[in-house]
């Protein structure tokens, strides 16, 4: 029995196979009962994508893709002493005998997911696939291993999935109620799109050369009876984990749309609404096809239609991504590149990318007032945006000397709070048929 296994005369480290499941869970459990062992840590690894895998190249690479995933895994467990086997809702389990402070955890799993790196070269073909890894520590009172293997599982369930790499997260008290209000946001998600309680509001754009409301940003809002106010990440999220993101842009490209056909009967000025689109959306073959066909099903012209894409939707297929961008701009779709300034390849991105406008993240935009190198960066940003001949916007300006920086420095466009809030349609279509858009307050 484990209860008298002496650490030293018989390591736990199992490298010649991985255990099966039900043989994890045996051992670990025994190994949670031993008396000489006080701390353990469970964890979990899965590939969010490994179905694609397998319909993409058949089950061979697959078998091929998980024994190098147990590989590199045990190769970053190093020396440690840790038993490692199968598992019924991801592909692989373990337990690890360590110190349970959070500093020991962390540099475990940044050793792990440094070892399981960003792609897997196997015999006929390159993998490049997210990895989730959760962490959790099995209580020292309770020594319950099922109960910290699905803390590990909620770990996981509660990290957002890269489009690549590898990423880890270590579970935490609060996350069981986080999860538990994701999964209740997914039950309701679909219905709720469908009831029309999902709203969209628009957040101006303010033209500098005359504090006109020159466009606007549609933003999805959600106020649930039983959830109360679900946050525009939480949607995202939600939708995500449904693997509906690109329903959800879907949903949001034909609401504008409508409103778009509303606003244009009582001869409304707002020349174009921008629309976030998610790496899925920009992946779809017939992407150009699709937005063609959405405006053409409600009479808008696509001039009045300008796309904001993540540096992020782009590097997953560079030329591709190019090649449907000119398709759109030559059907009179716009596109702007969102965040800009945070993606580590953005300079190299701008140079090669058909884009029309370049917005600049609003972390440099919070910290222009008081920190000098936010104000240069700001100031070469909207140099270099108007020396490739784009449209600088700045977006979070929310107070007025913020406003008064980025105006001196020649931007072209602000949005934020210092302007408007993000309004609900009617509140917004109101502001355009006043004509308050002229007075907006400096």
């Amino acid at each position: 029995m484990l209860k008298n296994r002496t650490l030293k005369e018989e390591p736990l480290n199992i490298q010649t196979k991985t255990i099966s499941a039900q043989m994890l869970y045996e051992e670990a459990n025994e190994l949670c009962m031993a008396d000489n062992i006080k701390d353990l840590v469970t964890f979990v690894v899965d590939a969010p994508n490994a179905i694609n895998i397998s319909q993409d190249y058949g089950s061979k690479v697959v078998r091929e893709f998980r024994a190098e995933l147990i590989r590199r895994t045990r190769l970053g467990l190093g020396k440690r002493q840790f038993l490692l086997g199968d598992d019924e809702n991801s592909l692989l389990a373990g337990v690890i005998v360590t110190d349970l402070t959070l500093g020991s955890i962390k540099e475990i799993a940044e050793t792990i997911r440094y070892a399981v790196g960003n792609s897997f070269h196997l015999t006929n073909v390159t993998v490049s696939t997210p990895v989730k890894i959760g962490f959790a520590t099995v209580d020292p009172e309770d020594k319950d291993f099922l109960t910290a293997i699905y803390n590990a599982h909620i770990a996981i369930n509660a990290t957002k999935t890269p489009s690549s790499g590898t990423v880890f997260n270590i579970y935490d008290e609060g996350m069981s109620i986080r999860v538990e209000r994701q999964q209740a946001i997914i039950s309701k998600l679909s219905a709720a799109l469908l009831a029309e309680d999902v709203k969209l509001y628009y957040q101006p754009k303010i033209c500098l050369l005359d504090n006109s409301i020159m466009s606007a940003e549609a933003l999805i809002r959600w106020n649930d009876e039983e959830l109360g106010y679900v946050s525009p990440l939480e949607i995202l999220n939600a939708a995500e984990q449904m693997d509906e993101l690109d329903l959800l842009d879907n949903w949001v490209f034909e609401r504008v749309c409508q409103h778009m056909v509303e606003w244009k009967k009582e001869t409304c000025s707002c020349k174009s609404i921008s629309i976030n689109l998610c790496e899925e959306t920009i992946s779809k073959p017939d992407f150009e096809f699709w937005a063609r066909s959405i405006v053409n099903k409600y009479g808008v012209p696509p001039h009045f239609i300008d796309f904001e894409i993540l540096e992020s939707a782009i590097l997953t297929d560079v030329e591709a991504t190019i090649e449907k961008i000119l398709a759109c701009q030559a059907n009179g779709f716009t596109f702007s590149l969102d965040d800009f300034g945070t993606g580590y390849s953005s300079l190299a991105c701008l140079g090669k990318l058909p884009i029309n406008n370049l917005k600049i993240d609003k972390s440099f935009i919070d910290n222009i007032e008081h920190d000098k190198q936010s104000r240069i960066m700001v100031g070469q940003i909207i140099d270099i945006g108007h020396g490739l001949g784009k449209t600088v916007i700045a977006e979070g300006v929310e107070n007025k000397a913020q406003y008064l920086i980025v105006k001196s420095f020649g931007c072209d466009v602000v949005q934020g709070y210092y302007f408007s809030k993000p309004l609900p349609e009617k509140e917004f279509f109101d502001l355009l048929m006043n004509g308050d858009d002229k007075s907006m307050k400096l």
